[in-house]
């Protein structure tokens, strides 16, 4: 399968929202949501945001798996049912990552491939 027309393929249809379910973040919380420093953490962030939605500190505690994705807003809890999950970030950090080794070997680069599909648009 051409690489080029299948990663073109793959960021449309992420843009487009059709694999929501493979788009979520799993991390297990190693201390109480509150005890982090570092709250800028996603998974930390996500675990406040559905313990105060919820009204619950339970959803905050150590040994809690947190899932998450994430939004225009940063990342959010999936049993809240996120609905502006943010698509660039996941094509950004996710795809292109894993897809510039294997463009520069094909004399490609990824952000000249996205540019060309904007075009055909």
């Amino acid at each position: 399968q051409d690489v080029i027309e299948y990663l073109r393929q793959v960021v449309a249809q992420v843009r487009a929202g059709e694999f929501s379910e493979d788009l979520i973040f799993k991390k297990r919380l190693r201390r109480n949501a509150e005890d982090y420093t570092a709250k800028s953490s996603p998974h930390v962030k996500a675990a406040l945001i559905l313990a105060e939605e919820k009204g619950d500190m339970k959803y905050s505690r150590k040994g809690r798996m947190i899932k998450y994705v994430m939004t225009l807003h940063g990342a959010y809890p999936v049993q809240l049912d996120p609905n502006n999950i943010d698509a660039e970030y996941y094509v950004e950090r996710q795809i292109k990552p894993i897809a510039e080794p294997v463009l520069a070997l094909l004399g490609q680069d990824f952000d000249d491939l996205l540019s060309n599909q904007m075009m055909l648009i």
